[in-house]
């Protein structure tokens, strides 16, 4: 048996206005249908933002852990070692974040190293960890091991883009033989010695790099004048917490490196940016120290400089690569010397940034 609606359509479409009528119910039926279909559309629109901004803020969140795990490294090395770690051990040598792996349960990858052979014949922690001697160098590591490398998850924000590659073989400029390697997305607060020159932690000058101004410098080895830096053996903490003597909770130790974005391939400056490696170890010559550090006053760029924001148009084929930088909206994760994180303003003056960066200027200051 037929419904009501189905005898009523018809006995409407037996009359004469049947197919007048029919035109009209099924107009009225496409209206609502096209209504529907316009509130979904706009509670998706309304709700897109909202799933965007949670992704967002569960990245974030993600970021400030990876620089908490750093951070317990740090005070788990000076607890067992009885020093911080140091920004390096002498030139071309593993910096402080591969001396931070045994304390980040990557002991296998603090091993390979200790085991190597470069191409120079030397080993253990006289390996020179750079491209041209150890990286790229055949038979010395597997393609397994540099996925290792380039694979620690603390030393990754999950908020920066991986078309910039955990693994690059773009080389910098000025070092083309010492770049090759692992990049990582956070990098040591460096402030500069009395000459202005913030890479001098990391000079090929013993003298500059013990009196830098940053919170990690050279560590103490057998030899500390500068034609003897390549056969340093043995190495010790050269710091302990006193190094910071404006107090822990003031002292920026760590943070988001800043990343160029949309600069063509093969244009210098994303060239220069892709080449953000290795940060396994440090350079002998000014600029390149870029890999493992990144500052906030600079000479070249007039001084004090602020933290960049994330498409900030760069003057200079190095600018890009020089500073600290926002990945999260509005804001740059840092770890401070009490291992806590704070994500600081892209709008905080540089002022401000360099007295956190001083271990030792004497000058209080609110983080914002």
């Amino acid at each position: 048996m037929k419904n009501n609606w189905t005898n009523h359509l018809c006995v409407n479409l037996r009359g004469g206005g049947g197919l007048y009528r029919l035109k009209r119910l099924i107009a009225f039926t496409l209206v609502e249908l096209l209504v529907v279909i316009a509130i979904i559309g706009i509670l998706i629109a309304l709700l897109l933002p909202a799933v965007q901004a949670a992704r967002e803020a569960a990245r974030r969140m993600q970021c400030t852990n990876n620089l908490k795990q750093i951070g317990l490294a740090v005070h788990n090395f000076h607890d067992t070692r009885n020093g911080l770690p140091p920004a390096m051990i002498t030139v071309y040598r593993p910096s402080l974040f591969p001396i931070l792996f045994p304390y980040l349960e990557q002991q296998n990858l603090w091993d390979v190293i200790q085991n190597s052979v470069d191409k120079g014949g030397r080993t253990g922690l006289r390996v020179v960890v750079t491209g041209c001697d150890w990286w790229n160098y055949a038979g010395c590591l597997t393609a397994e091991q540099k996925k290792g490398f380039g694979s620690v998850p603390a030393y990754h924000c999950p908020s920066v883009p991986r078309e910039i590659p955990a693994i690059t073989t773009t080389v910098l400029s000025l070092h083309s033989d010492y770049s090759s390697g692992p990049q990582i997305d956070y990098a040591m607060v460096a402030h500069p010695t009395a000459t202005g020159n913030w890479w001098d932690f990391s000079f090929n000058n013993v003298t500059y790099a013990k009196n830098t101004l940053s919170p990690f410098r050279l560590a103490n080895s057998e030899y500390e004048t500068d034609a003897n830096l390549d056969n340093v053996n043995t190495w010790s903490p050269r710091d302990t917490f006193a190094w910071w003597q404006d107090g822990t909770s003031n002292q920026l130790c760590i943070g988001e490196k800043h990343f160029t974005r949309d600069y063509p391939a093969g244009d210098a400056k994303d060239g220069d940016n892709l080449g953000d490696g290795s940060y396994m170890m440090t350079y002998g010559a000014a600029m390149n120290v870029c890999s493992v550090a990144r500052t906030f006053y600079d000479i070249r760029w007039g001084g004090e400089t602020p933290i960049c924001t994330r498409n900030q148009e760069v003057t200079s084929t190095f600018e890009a690569i020089d500073f600290f930088g926002e990945a999260h909206p509005g804001t740059c994760n840092f770890l401070l010397g009490d291992g806590s994180v704070r994500g600081i303003s892209v709008t905080t003056s540089a002022t401000i940034l360099c007295a956190l960066a001083n271990v030792r200027d004497g000058k209080t200051v609110t983080i914002p």
